[in-house]
């Protein structure tokens, strides 16, 4: 992958963010240019309900031409990172927090998306 596929995904990303979380997170999860594709491309999957949902890890993986091994790696690391959180298998919500895709566009929806990622983590602490 091109420095400048590198510069475009981390200096343009068309979407409303939190940019200092979102480059904490990217930090943590990335680990090289072809890291930051996957982490883009799986941002680019999220529907306006805040979710990613990946029905076959082989298809995406042979779409974007990664192994599904850095699929796993991105979205587990996303999760430790408070970036991700597994609804159930393929399906991923994202922190509205830190993140809102381009699919977003009202505020009230942001607010559910937010109410809703907070009542799902909140469970998750009390279940620990």
């Amino acid at each position: 992958m091109g420095k400048e596929l590198l510069e475009l995904y981390v200096t343009n990303p068309d979407t409303r963010v939190n940019s200092m979380d979102l480059k904490t997170v990217q930090i943590k999860v990335c680990k090289s240019a072809k890291d930051i594709y996957i982490f883009w491309e799986l941002a680019e999957l999220m529907n306006p309900d805040g979710l990613i949902i990946i029905p076959r890890i082989k298809d995406l993986a042979e779409k974007l031409d990664v192994s599904r091994q850095a699929i796993f790696r991105i979205l587990k690391d996303g999760e430790k990172a408070d970036f991700f959180y597994k609804e159930g298998t393929g399906i991923y919500r994202v922190n509205p927090f830190i993140f809102i895709g381009k699919r977003v566009r009202k505020n009230e929806d942001r607010e559910r998306l937010q109410k809703e990622w907070k009542e799902l983590t909140m469970h998750e602490r009390n279940d620990r």
